[in-house]
This record gives structure tokens, sequence and C-alpha cells, in this order.
């Protein structure tokens, strides 16, 4: 009981400096009554104190479920440690053996008000805080992020078109939002030569990698020119609840040689409590990441750098080259680290990351808008995820949406979508990464 106890308290003074929110707080407090009660059990049965018995009985029923929902936690993990779930496993089945032994004894007559109280506030505290996190959370955690995207003429000076491209971002949720990272660009499309058709059921695949989308007259993508390109939000930025900002822009559009423009706005909103430190990315084993194109071997990525380090900016904002079938991919990448829930997640590895890339460059997807922006999720640093494995990631740390939003003018109309713009909605993350 003794080495239960100070197990509980070293778990209890971890999830007090892991709390930032009241669900992690309750945990905290839980895991503080569990091990009062431990000490107390060991002092009683120590000094063979009249409520001994009824200490050591409540000391291993609350150890006993400490140890199932540690084992259930690393069930329901992407990536299991047998380990943990084995050593939670054989403290259970000992507090549980105690458990069945101690019931079978008598004394230490009716319980106290106090010792009522425990009993009954400890499991409540935990099935509480329990069904915040699965249940609660995970349907009310989402940021509620709207981007809209207008894009119109304002005027116009013989074949020149002014278009002003108008984006709008508001967070009408209750919680701060921070922001992964956000850019918009506008393309034009030549009227010749036409593109490469696209046969109807490439257009709705239901699948990764993204569908083609199919139009009867096709765009042509080998001589598509990016007009305008910027990122509205910095990196970190924190957009209050309520908060909307408005982005305006005027790009010069040539209608003699243009047959089309489209806007298009991605970005990545995360809900702010959950987001814990900033990394560079770190290179996949057996791949080759560089600076510099023409020195490749001179110039590679040096290991993992956080914010905190004074080398961070520097190195966050050189481009990183890959070389790929084709040529050379060419993009910048960061890491983001979302907090554990509580220490027992921590413990179990639940350690959720993202890399945000943008993409400048790739010839394996050359149908691919520039720059765009990509997420890829990974736990513990390994980022190869399997769709079961993905979807665990996904449902427990529901605090992430990717937006793609587009809007398109032709010089025959006003917008090719009036009103332009959609509610923000969840994606998964695109295939295409340095990987």
């Amino acid at each position: 009981m003794a080495l239960e106890s100070l197990l509980v308290i070293y778990l209890t003074v971890r999830d007090f400096a892991l709390a930032a929110t009241l669900t992690a707080t309750i945990g905290s407090v839980t895991l503080l009554a569990i091990s009062g009660v431990g000490v107390w059990a060991t002092y009683a049965t120590c000094k063979q104190h009249d409520g001994w018995l009824r200490a050591s009985f409540l000391g291993q029923f609350f150890i006993a479920g400490l140890a199932v929902y540690t084992v259930v936690t690393d069930v329901r993990s992407p990536l299991p440690q047998l380990f943990v779930a084995g050593f939670a496993c054989i403290l259970g089945i000992i507090a549980i053996c105690w458990v069945f032994y101690l019931l079978g004894q008598r004394g230490g007559g009716p319980l106290s008000a106090w010792s009522a109280t425990i009993v009954a506030l400890i499991p409540v505290l935990g099935f509480v805080q329990f069904w915040l996190q699965t249940d609660y959370l995970p349907r009310t955690s989402l940021p509620l992020v709207d981007v809209n995207t207008d894009l119109t003429s304002t005027g116009k000076t013989g074949d020149i078109v002014n278009l002003e491209a108008k984006v709008t971002i508001n967070n009408r949720g209750s919680v701060p939002v921070y922001v992964g990272a956000t850019v918009m660009r506008v393309t034009a499309y030549p009227w010749r030569p036409p593109g490469t058709p696209t046969q109807l059921p490439d257009a709705i695949q239901f699948a990764l990698p993204a569908s083609t989308p199919y139009r009867d007259d096709p765009l042509s993508i080998e001589q598509r020119k990016t007009l305008y390109a910027n990122d509205l939000l910095p990196v970190g930025y924190s957009l209050a609840p309520g908060q909307s900002n408005t982005y305006r822009k005027v790009v010069d559009f040539d209608s003699h040689e243009w047959r089309l423009a489209r806007l298009d706005v991605d970005g990545i909103f995360m809900t702010s409590p959950n987001v814990d430190e900033v990394y560079t990315c770190a290179v996949p084993p057996g791949e080759i990441w560089f600076h510099d194109p023409d020195h490749p071997d001179r110039t590679r990525i040096p290991p993992q750098q956080s914010a905190d380090d004074p080398k961070f900016q520097e190195e966050i904002v050189k481009p990183i080259y890959k070389k790929v079938p084709g040529g050379v991919q060419q993009f910048f990448c960061r890491e983001i680290r979302l907090k554990p829930q509580n220490v027992v997640h921590e413990v179990v590895g639940d350690k959720v990351r993202f890399e945000v890339l943008a993409i400048f460059n790739d010839p394996t997807n050359p149908s691919l808008q520039y720059p765009a922006l990509l997420l890829w999720p990974g736990v513990n640093g390994n980022y190869f995820l399997n769709s079961r494995q993905w979807q665990k990631v996904s449902a427990a740390n529901p605090t992430l949406v990717y937006n793609k939003i587009g809007v398109e003018y032709s010089p025959s109309e006003q917008s090719a979508t009036p009103g332009g713009g959609t509610p923000s909605t969840t994606q998964p993350p695109p295939t295409t990464q340095p990987r």
C-alpha cells in the first residue's frame, strides 16, 4: 500500500502540473483524493487503527479503479503500450484480490460521515471526468470557425479587370482558437491550351487522395499562374470568441489572356488550450532533407528544435527541399504538439502531434494549387498511421478543423459562385506530404 500511495502521489503531482482546463483539474482532484485515501490506509494499517480495515478496503478499491481506467485508456490509444497495460493489470489484479479478501473480514463499525463522503465523491468525480473527456468535450471543443470568400470585379481598364479578393475569418465559438496556418491565393487559368479531360467517375471518389474536379471544358493546369498569395494570420495567432477578421486585396486580371480566376483559402485551426509546443519537423528515417538544392550534402536539415531554441526562428523560415521522382519538392514544415489530456494519457504515450506543411512545389502532384497547406497527424513521432489509428487520433482530439474554401470569377460573369464561401468543415488531411 505504501508503494501504491507513492505512485499515486507522483501521478497527482504530475497531473496538477499538466492541468490547464477544468476537466483536467477535476482529474487531478480525483487523484489527490485517491492518494489521500492510500496514505490514510497505510498509516492506519501500520498503527493498527480501528478503521484500518475500512481504509485498506477503500484504498485498494480505488487503486483497482485507477488501474482499470489506465488499461482502458491504453487499449483505446492509437499506439497501445503493452508494458503500461501489463503493469496496470498487475496492480489492478492485486488490488482486486485484496478487495475480495477484505470484504470477507469483519470489524470497523459503521462508516463515519467523512468516509461515506469520500466513498461517494471519488467515483462521482471520476465518472464526471470520464464523461467530459470521452463525450462532452469531443462534441463541443471543435473550433467553430467560418471562412467566407468573395472574388468580384471593382472596375476595368481595357482588358485589365480589377478583382477584389475578400476573405472573412470569424470565430463564432465560445473559446479562443489557435491558428495553425492560413494561406490565400488567387490563381489564373488561360483560355488556351485546353486542359486534360477528367472522367466523371474520377470526380467522385469518396477516398484519399482527393478527387480531380470534372469540367466539360477543362482548365489548363500546366499553364496556370499564381497572381497573388499571402498568409492571412500569423502562426500561433489567437482568435478570440466572436472575433472576425476581414482581408481585401485588389488583383489585376487580364481577361484577354486568362479565362478564369480562382480564389482559394486554406486554414488550419485548433482549440487553444490543447497546444503545447511547436518544433521544427524531424526528418523521417532513410530520407534526406536539405536547404540548398544545389548543395544537398552540405545543407542538410539539423535535428529538431523547439520554439524556445534561439535558432528556431532562423531555421523555421528556411525552405526545405527533398528529391522525389520527377524533380524536387519545396516546402515549409513545423510540428505542433498537443498536451496530453491527463497524466494517464501521458503515461500511456498519447503524445499527439501534427505536421503543418506549406507546399510550394511538388512534381508528384502537379494538380495541387500552390502554395498549399497540408496537415499530417502523428503519435509519439510516428506519422505513418493506418486508417484505424488515424480515426483514434481524430476521435480523441477533436479540436482541429481543416478548411479549404474556393470561389471563382469569369469575365463573362460577376462570380462563378455568387456569395462565395461555405461554413467550416472537417476534412481528412491530403495525402501529399514530404514523406
